[in-house]
Order: structure tokens, then sequence, then C-alpha cells
């Protein structure tokens, strides 16, 4: 799910500390219910397993096997503890609102597990409750919030665009299909100018819409 430009020199990617990383998340297992990519699948998991518990768990058991493949399984290896032979990396992640592919709950997953840092104004997401019609802001809990005049150079950071997406139902579906902001972020000419900063300056400073 890196993202790279067009103009960008192929190399760069490869031997590059510092990565893109464009609507990304994990683990499966919370990926997964919250997916319109997972539909067809999900209804032949609920005929095996009708009761709710059992179909949560049963995706929670097959993400073990997963766990050495997928995003949630390296993130503490990214700033912290690289692995053998890797240097410590920088990270940009940037991701929608409203991504019925991969969750914002998986995003947030991955980014605390780097530590990564937001921006002050960083879009909040919002939450539709099912059984009242409430919709709740989030508090982007557990991310450190820096001033939006900072220039990062050293930190992993997490930038949300907010793409016009309605709010997202609290429960385990995915957003609406009809409203998916998957490509959001990467078309995005914000999102894109501040990707290239990130590579060829090794900094990130903060976009607004």
């Amino acid at each position: 799910m890196g993202l790279t430009s067009s103009c960008m020199p192929c190399y760069k990617v490869f031997v590059s500390s510092t990565g893109v990383l464009g609507v990304p998340g994990g683990p499966f297992s919370l990926l997964l219910p919250r997916s319109k990519d997972f539909e067809e699948f999900e209804v032949l998991m609920r005929i095996l397993y009708p009761d709710p518990v059992d179909y949560i768990t049963s995706i929670g058991a097959m993400d073990l096997l997963w766990s050495r493949l997928e995003p949630a399984g390296y993130m503490s290896y990214i700033t912290e503890d690289p692995l053998p032979g890797t240097p410590t990396h920088r990270v940009l992640y940037q991701y929608g609102l409203g991504d019925a592919q991969v969750n914002i709950l998986g995003l947030y997953a991955i980014a605390r597990s780097a530590r990564a840092v937001m921006f002050e104004s960083n879009v909040r997401c919002q939450f539709l409750l099912p059984d009242t019609g409430q919709v709740v802001t989030e508090k982007l809990f557990g991310f450190p919030l820096l001033p939006d005049d900072t220039t990062v150079t050293q930190d992993v950071v997490a930038v949300g665009f907010d793409c016009g997406a309605p709010p997202e139902p609290a429960d385990n579906i995915p957003p609406n299909a009809a409203t998916d902001t998957h490509e959001g972020p990467r078309r995005s000419p914000l999102a894109q100018e501040q990707m290239v900063r990130s590579f060829f300056s090794s900094s990130v400073t903060c976009c607004s819409e």
C-alpha cells in the first residue's frame, strides 16, 4: 500500500528509510468485518457461524495464521525495535475518513503501535451510533498532538483527510460503499505535496483543506 509519485525515482522506494503508506491498516481480524471487499465472503461465514460471537471469534482465530504476514505484525519494528540489518524508519501514514475498504480503526491500531504523532488540527472521525442515531466525534486518544506549525523530521506521522464522507457506523460493519474514500487521499493535491516533501526533504508539515 505504499504510495509513490510517477515522477519519483524508483530507487527512493527501495533504499530510503523514509516511507509513505496510503490508507494502511491492520490487523486483518479488525479490518475484514468492516470492509466492503469482504461482504461476499461474510455471507458464507455467517452461514457457517450464525452466532455473532462465534463469527468474530473465528475471524480472530484465523488472524493467528496471518500475524506474521500482515501489517499489524510488524508495526512495532518500524521505530523502536528495527529488524536485524534494517534502520529505524520514518513513516508518513495518510488516510481518509469514511474508507469502506480499509477501516479507519485499522489505521489507528497500527499507527499507535508505531507510536505515531498527529497535528492538532488533524481531522476527527464521526461515528453514528446504531441504537440512538447520535453522532459522536472521536478524541484521537493515544496520539500525541503537535502544534500545526511543527516541522516533523524524526517521528512517525499520521495525517487524515476529510473527503466528504458521512459519519461512519460505530458497529462492526463497513461504511457506505457509495461514499467510499479509499482513493481520496492519494488523489488529493495536498496529500501528494506532503508525500513528495516527506521523501525529498525528510520532513512532514501540516496540511489543511
